[in-house]
């Protein structure tokens, strides 16, 4: 069972021997949630449960979103996981393991992106979602909303004090930004990207200063999706319908 105190290393490792099992599960339940959406006339639609890993007894979050109508019929609604941890604390977080790729060299890594409840609780505060959410509708709005990065920005240019972080980042999602501090681990064959994701803005209230470093929202989800399915990298996060 992976432990909140383990290192990134050790919890990126068996996270990775979950993952088999962890998509089978999303796979059987693909089916059913994409069913229901189907029958539904309002949007978004989202659904998520939990599953434990028989062997490791590792607990994830799996979550199912669909933006609108035409992403159901069209079999494209998005779907992933992430790890739950309490840290010795009682402080809750989620872990999510992808494949990545850099754009300019096409080099293949692994990431492990960390949110803490704090950074959800900014995220339902700064986007003004409904008191009603749970914490578990919370982390499925954001993920099927912000599934993949959209890219990274100056630290120095948006950050009020990018000193206050370690190898402090910044990074343009489809909501907002997302600030925290990443690290680069040597890993197996190459490197893991360890990204802590301390806090979020929403558009509406970037400061003008941090507007002009910021670009143009664009929606991510519309300008990524055609590359995503032709890049064999991201199988894993679309399973096959």
């Amino acid at each position: 069972m992976i432990l909140a105190d383990d290192d990134y290393l050790t919890i990126a490792r068996l996270m990775k021997e979950d993952r088999e099992k962890v998509l089978f599960y999303i796979q059987k339940e693909d089916t059913k949630v994409g069913k229901r959406f189907a029958k539904e006339y309002k949007f978004p639609q989202w659904s998520y449960s939990f599953y434990t890993v028989p062997d490791s007894r590792n607990t994830y979050l799996i979550w199912f979103y669909a933006l609108n109508k035409k992403e159901v019929i069209d079999n494209y609604f998005w779907n992933g996981s992430c790890l739950l941890l309490n840290s010795s604390d009682g402080k809750r977080y989620a872990y999510c393991l992808r494949p990545q790729k850099d754009v300019d060299t096409a080099e293949k890594f692994d990431s492990i992106q960390i949110y803490s409840g704090h950074f959800f609780s900014r995220y339902k505060e700064r986007m003004k979602l409904p008191a009603s959410l749970n914490e578990y509708e919370v982390m499925t709005t954001f993920f099927g909303r912000n599934i993949l990065y959209f890219y990274g920005l100056k630290s120095d240019k948006v950050m009020k004090k990018p000193e206050k972080y370690k190898d402090a980042m910044a990074y343009k999602i489809n909501d907002g930004v997302i600030f925290g501090s990443e690290q680069w681990l040597p890993y197996k064959n190459g490197q893991l990207l360890v990204m802590n994701n301390k806090t979020f803005l929403s558009n509406d209230i970037l400061k003008e200063n941090q507007k002009e470093n910021v670009p143009s929202q664009r929606d991510a989800r519309d300008t990524v999706m055609d590359s995503i399915f032709r890049d064999k990298v991201f199988k894993s996060l679309k399973i096959k319908r």
